[in-house]
């Protein structure tokens, strides 16, 4: 029965409405006899006796008193919703208020239902996610949408709605229930990976994951950059994440770079959570589902290369290297490099190369994934004498350049063989390639890194020869984002120099010092006091950032290698970081 404490209760109602309910417990048999109900008990002792009524029908029933509600499932029949879950219902009646639609969550999944007249329910969209926290929500949510299927009729009674169904009466309120729950112990000290939002799954092998302190502090990885904040949680199993920051890496896929920028939206939006074994659900304000586990995904497939080229050719001809067989595993491949075998060096999907002298070349073919697994395969060339007079190429150009700054590469000494030079075939290392009829030619690198340039003569007759050198880019002190390797996991450390200041944020709390340049081209300097804010993290946080901020103050000597960079002093202390231009975000 329902729990109405509102009911008109006169002298000896109440004794009525009891013995009714223990007449209806010790029924046993029926007889109808014309329009009379006869009920009997196991004695055959007449319990009740009813004369049929043709009750007064509306033509439809009013839907106008449920237009705009909102509800929360507290049973169905008989049976409590399974603690943890949620089940809502919210009603929009059309002008006519016959008809609607009801929409809301089934617990696992969003629903949306269509109202027809005298409450026929015709369910219509609903997501497909697999939920299996808290257990058995699953099996909940398909016997609530079977009896919201077969519902017929309602009734509103105080804050309750009651839906009458075939499979028994769906009990609601208006207002939310309150839960003692309380799971922060469970919640905290777990390493937690993400493996779906919604029917959305991560990058393979870059997998965020979430590890929530007793500090109220929270941090992981979000695809290619670090991320922390400051959490909050409350009986019910409400949870608030605040003061989200993180680390600012360029992602090398679009696909990674989505998965980053989303987390950090997502996990502010967090509104509770329920941890069910080694499962961790948090629930958006948007009504979506983050499912982590505190079981580390399983090792992500890296990518095979494949070399489609010829097994021989002759010095001066120019040989096709194609990678386009090669095949990427969980994640695509962003990067095809070459090595063909004289010591050049070539990047690209599909390159040309011609050998300069002749004999037997191990050519090699190394690609690598959005997440930095790598394969290689590699093949033997045979290259034979040229049969006439060929040319010969010859490259000059810079051997150190930096990041963003024009460099130029001749071919002018390169001599003809039997006739004139008429074309030049540049190949940058860089992805980039470009033809010309004059021996010059230049580019602009965009990241550090040792390049193979290469140029390849071509004469009248078709004849043709390579020369390659090497290009080191390096990136400058300034504008640079550097971040500390061999960091504590989850945890990012960095620096940036800024003219007469280093910046930077050390693991908990950024930071700041002097910085006065004594020798430019030694790299030799002098750092002030270090500044810094003065928030409280983890005890191995905590530590982590004290013994670089020493080392720090101990360092006088700076060097860059492409793009790594680092600070040494005279005790022999060393910090090494990986770096990143700054201007690379916007290019």
């Amino acid at each position: 029965k329902t729990k109405n404490e509102e009911c008109p209760w006169g002298t000896g109602n109440f004794e009525v409405e009891q013995e009714y309910f223990l007449g209806l417990n010790s029924a046993d048999s029926y007889t109808i006899l014309g329009n009379e109900l006869i009920i009997a008990d196991a004695d055959g002792n007449q319990a009740f006796h009813f004369r049929a009524t043709i009750l007064p029908v509306d033509e439809s029933l009013d839907l106008t008193p449920l237009d705009d509600t909102f509800w929360y499932l507290l049973s169905i029949g008989e049976q409590e919703i399974i603690p943890g879950s949620e089940i809502t219902a919210q009603f929009d009646i059309n002008d006519d208020g016959l008809t609607g639609q009801v929409g809301g969550s089934s617990g696992c999944n969003g629903y949306f239902a269509t109202i027809g007249e005298n409450f026929a329910v015709e369910l219509g969209v609903s997501t497909q996610i697999a939920c299996s926290i808290p257990p058995g929500v699953t099996e909940q949510e398909q016997v609530y949408l079977t009896a919201l299927g077969s519902a017929n009729d309602y009734d509103i009674a105080g804050d309750q709605l009651l839906l009458n169904t075939t499979s028994g009466v769906l009990t609601y309120s208006s207002s939310q229930p309150e839960s003692t729950v309380d799971q922060t112990a469970d919640l905290q000290n777990v390493t937690w990976f993400l493996y779906s939002y919604e029917e959305l799954t991560p990058v393979a092998g870059a997998e965020p994951t979430a590890f929530f302190g007793t500090n109220n502090s929270v941090d992981g990885l979000s695809a290619c950059n670090n991320y922390s904040a400051n959490y909050s949680t409350a009986p019910g199993n409400n949870l608030t994440i605040s003061n989200l920051t993180k680390t600012q890496q360029t992602c090398s896929t679009e696909a990674l770079t989505r998965q980053d920028d989303g987390l950090m939206v997502l996990l502010a939006s967090a509104t509770n959570y329920l941890v069910a074994g080694d499962q961790l659900r948090i629930l958006t304000v948007e009504g979506g589902v983050l499912n982590f586990s505190s079981v580390p995904p399983a090792g992500p497939t890296g990518p095979t290369a494949v070399i489609n080229a010829p097994n021989g050719a002759n010095v001066g001809d120019l040989v096709t290297f194609d990678g386009t067989g090669s095949q990427g595993g969980s994640s695509p491949i962003v990067a095809y490099r070459w090595n063909f075998g004289d010591g050049v060096l070539a990047s690209g999907q599909v390159v040309q190369y011609a050998y300069g002298t002749a004999g037997t070349f191990d050519v090699s073919l190394t690609v690598v994934d959005g997440v930095g697994l790598s394969n290689a395969a590699s093949q033997q060339i045979t290259i034979g004498a040229a049969a006439g007079g060929l040319p010969t190429a010859s490259i000059e150009g810079p051997a150190f350049v930096l990041i963003n700054q024009q460099a130029a590469y001749s071919a002018a000494n390169s001599t003809a063989g039997s006739s004139q030079i008429v074309r030049y075939i540049w190949n940058f290392g860089n992805g980039t390639s470009l033809e010309t009829t004059e021996p010059a030619a230049s580019t602009v690198f965009r990241a550090a890194g040792v390049y193979g340039v290469s140029v390849t003569v071509v004469d009248a007759d078709g004849l043709n020869d390579s020369a390659a050198m090497q290009t080191t880019v390096n990136a400058t002190v300034n504008g640079v984002e550097w971040v500390l390797v061999n960091t504590l996991q989850g945890t990012s450390i960095t620096a940036q120099f800024q003219n007469d200041l280093i910046t930077g944020f050390g693991g908990c709390n950024t930071y700041n010092a002097s910085l006065i340049i004594e020798d430019q081209s030694a790299g030799a300097y002098r750092l002030g006091p270090i500044n810094s804010t003065s928030a409280s993290c983890s005890p191995e946080i905590n530590s982590q950032e004290q013994a670089y901020f020493t080392t720090l103050a101990g360092t006088n000597t700076v060097s860059v290698n492409g793009s790594q960079l680092t600070l040494s002093g005279p005790g022999g202390q060393n910090l090494a970081y990986n770096g990143r231009p700054l201007a690379a975000q916007y290019q």
